[in-house]
């Protein structure tokens, strides 16, 4: 009997149901007409007028203290507003001008419009105050660069409560005065420099920066003082759970999950101003867990924060060094070296106080049967060992060597590059490959686990397989993995008395290793050695021919590819060292190695992100000179580095820029494809709130193109819709409307994300109408829709339906499974939900 999740209920319950549902669109419809009653956080850094009735307050505020006094019906004067905060303002704008005192000018400011002065009797900051306050902001940030220690200047403590509680704090701004202060207490750190006493004031300072952004948005931040550490209020900090984690890292999707843990983290600013935060949090984290001079007591006290960092950092499986390089500001480069060499040993510790206890202990017989017995085409086992790298879950990696460890070796070495999977499909045998014994090697060396790398050698040698170049490669990407750069060169030294020679991939993992793991100068001689290697192992064959005609490889060299300068220059670039890729450029110039695309696109994306629009120009110049064409990649890099560098611009003036850069696509004739769309649009609704004029543009210029949305677009666009306060449900069913009259525009997981949103806002019996029309398509909804669907139901006492979506899901799909077989993702939540409502029916 085929059946599906419709609910079994009667005509007079469906027709309520929907009466409820229709009831609240009309609710809502009537609230969004009339203007919202709540007081949300904007996303933009302008705070947003309370009520819409009273008009634009930013907009009219300095014309109507212009407006001379009215006379009302009765004969009396309507009150006059002063002109005197535009005077003070003015004077202010005048201050920072002169180079008065920034000290002065930052007593002058909260005199006059300070939170407790401004905020009192006024609803938001006028508009003529920002840009004085802003100059003023950046003033101090840079004083406090010159003199972190002076007693005359604000600490950033109170900068970032003052800032934040005005709505003038940027996310980006508070990150250049932080990075400032770890840079500082990194340098009082080191044993020469040694001072307890501004090391403790320093650390309370970050602290209270952070107590203050740390917070539930619908709190209003205090104000700590550092010396006073009893003024930290830690009980408004978010509670960050693993599932918060899951469910933010799910609905920003693949390209921006690694950073979405964040947004968690710091309430108060839009994700598009957190590029700096993983660098910052992990910095803040690993000084914390050091044995520092701050009191036990504020450790302790601040509990609720470092629970909440370690649960974030732990959804991001604790490797967020592929989010650092995205960091900006005065300092980055000695937090980031402090980062790299530090915080490998404290994430150990990280792992061992977080990882629950059964996730530590060794994986049951059943398990280990179930990993060694399942097909690996089912799960292919090198994305099960890349996840396990990732989450630094050594166990794991453990468990699938153990199984690896069982099956039959493969002598084929055309194996090694026609499969993936380590498995003869013709033959339907499962082998173990040169290939992936190299992957186990670079995961346990990048999991720091040398000893087990060499068990994998040991297994490959007494196997008959024979660790060759790319063995030692993977060595060396461990070690880059693991970010230790005393066993990458000791791995190559190794590897040079063993006499085998390096090919390109080896060279460029040690050159980028090199130069990643701060030893910029040792990553260049690196590429200057191999390059004399191969011009030494020519000069006595060829004599005196050019470059050019010379042979990429011989016996005892190999030639430096563009690939090698690419990977140099990225690196070198990452580091703020663009003198030395400059120079790597000329030096492959000399070798007549020739730039490609990817060579311009590595080269581009620093000096769009700082701005420098000229420069932009005259390398796109150079590179249609040389004949180079431009590819997608191209402009998507000039378009993601533009959109964050975006400020608050109108829907039009964002139709203008993006209408610019596709235009530039197409005379350099390249066509914007669907996944350069995707990014575009992504961006964009980090930026827009219910105004789509930007999107729908973008669906627009598609359309002419001919390309159809993809159910990756039109997943993110239901996602923002619901994710409005309050959300848009009537924008949601037009664009549900419109997919279904477009074959193959949806997936399975766009459904999953209409269910859970219209779960999320109550609309229960929305929820439920798509989940029955999505069954009678022989789709089906996942677990982790169907367990929020039902929280959402048991949240509006729906028992009855509630009870019938267990059934109908029982019915279809089976009930409970053994607590030994791994199911499909959620499975095993939802029934453990449903055992707890007591839903089972026995």
């Amino acid at each position: 009997m085929n059946s599906n999740n419709k609910p079994r209920t009667t005509t007079d319950e469906t027709t309520k149901a929907g009466d409820n549902a229709s009831a609240q669109g009309e609710e809502a419809g009537a609230t969004k007409e009339g203007g919202s009653s709540g007081n949300h956080l904007p996303r933009r850094g302008i705070p947003r007028a309370v009520e819409n009735n009273q008009g634009d307050i930013l907009e009219s505020l300095f014309e109507q203290t212009l407006t001379p006094l009215k006379s009302t019906e009765n004969g009396s004067l309507q009150p006059q507003f002063s002109l005197e905060p535009y005077q003070n303002a003015e004077t202010l704008k005048k201050m920072l001008e002169e180079n008065s005192s920034v000290g002065d000018s930052w007593h002058f400011f909260i005199e006059h419009f300070g939170p407790d002065v401004w905020l009192q009797n006024r609803h938001t900051m006028p508009i003529y105050v920002h840009t004085p306050a802003r100059l003023l902001l950046r003033q101090l940030t840079q004083a406090k660069s010159r003199d972190p220690f002076s007693k005359t200047l604000p600490t950033v403590s109170e900068l970032s409560w003052a800032y934040l509680k005005l709505g003038l704090l940027h996310g980006q701004e508070w990150a250049d005065m932080v990075f400032i202060l770890i840079e500082n207490i990194i340098i009082l750190g080191r044993e020469s420099l040694k001072d307890p006493a501004r090391e403790e004031r320093l650390l309370m300072d970050l602290l209270g920066a952070w107590n203050v952004i740390c917070r539930q948005s619908d709190l209003p931040p205090l104000s700590p003082s550092p010396d006073d550490p009893t003024s930290y209020n830690w009980s408004t900090v978010p509670h960050i759970s693993k599932n918060d984690v899951i469910q933010t890292e799910r609905k920003r999707g693949a390209m921006g999950g690694a950073l979405a843990p964040f947004t968690l983290l710091a309430p108060s600013f839009p994700f598009r101003q957190l590029n700096s935060f993983p660098l910052i949090t992990v910095a803040t984290f690993v000084l914390l867990e050091k044995d520092l001079t701050v009191d036990k007591s504020t450790i302790l006290d601040a509990a609720p924060f470092l629970s909440a960092v370690r649960n974030a950092l732990g959804g991001s499986g604790y490797d967020v060094s592929q989010l650092f390089e995205a960091a900006n500001g005065p300092g980055v480069e000695a937090v980031s070296d402090f980062v790299v060499r530090e915080w490998p040993i404290v994430r150990d510790t990280v792992l061992k106080k977080t990882v629950p206890q059964k996730m530590s202990a060794p994986l049951s017989e059943a398990v280990q049967d179930t990993l060694s017995t399942k097909p690996y085409l089912e799960v292919d086992i090198y994305k099960r060992l890349d996840n396990a790298l990732k989450q630094r879950d050594g166990h794991h990696v453990d468990s699938l060597w153990a199984s690896a460890m069982k099956l039959p070796v493969s002598q084929d070495s055309k194996q090694d590059d026609a499969l993936s999977t380590g498995i003869n499909i013709n033959k339907g045998i499962k082998t173990l490959s040169p290939k992936l014994c190299n992957f186990f090697i670079m995961a346990y060396m990048g999991l720091r686990k040398p000893n087990r790398a060499i068990d994998v050698w040991n297994h490959m040698v007494s196997n008959g397989l024979t660790p060759n170049v790319k063995t030692w490669t993977s060595m060396l990407s461990g070690c880059k993995i693991a970010r230790d750069r005393n066993a990458l060169e000791s791995i190559w030294e190794r590897m040079q008395k063993s006499q085998v020679k390096p090919d390109v991939p080896c060279w460029t993992t040690r050159i980028s290793g090199l130069i990643d793991l701060g030893r910029p100068e040792a990553g260049l001689e690196a590429l200057s050695e191999m390059g004399h290697l191969w011009m030494a192992a020519n000069r006595p064959k060829k004599g005196n021919k050019k470059p050019e005609v010379l042979p990429v490889a011989l016996q005892d060299a190999v030639k430096p590819t563009i690939e090698t300068i690419n990977a140099a220059i990225s690196s070198l670039l990452r580091k703020r060292k663009d003198e030395a890729a400059s120079r790597v450029l000329d030096w492959a110039n000399k070798l007549d190695i020739r730039p490609d695309a990817a060579t311009f696109n590595i080269l581009l994306r620093p000096l769009v992100r700082d701005g420098r629009s000229q420069e932009v120009n005259a390398l796109l110049q150079q590179m249609q000179n040389l004949g180079v064409p431009a590819d997608t990649a191209t402009f998507t890099v000039i378009l993601e580095e533009t959109f964050r560098n975006i400020g608050d611009e109108s829907p039009e003036r964002l139709v203008e820029i993006v209408s610019g850069i596709f235009s530039e696509m197409s005379s350099a004739g390249i066509e914007a494809s669907l996944h350069t769309y995707s990014r575009v649009i992504y961006q964009l609704l980090q930026m827009v709130q219910e105004d789509m004029t930007a999107v729908n543009a973008v669906l627009e210029r598609m359309a002419r193109q001919g390309l159809q949305a993809s159910p990756h677009i039109y997943t993110m666009l239901v996602e923002h819709h619901f994710g409005l306060q309050p959300p848009n449900l009537d924008a949601v069913r037009a664009l549900v409307e419109t997919v279904r009259l477009r074959a193959g525009s949806t997936d399975n997981v766009f459904w999953d994300r209409v269910i859970e949103g219209y779960a999320r806002a109550g609309d229960t019996a929305s929820a439920l109408r798509i989940l029955g029309k999505l069954n009678d398509e022989a789709n089906e909804a996942g677990y982790y829709t169907l367990r929020t669907l039902l929280v959402a139901l048991v949240q509006n006492q729906e028992w009855d339906l509630a009870r019938t979506l267990v059934q109908n899901t029982r019915i279809d799909r089976g009930g409970p499974l053994p607590g030994s077989e791994r199911g499909k993702d959620g499975q095993h939540q939802f029934w453990a939900l449903v055992s707890e409502l007591h839903l089972l029916e026995i």
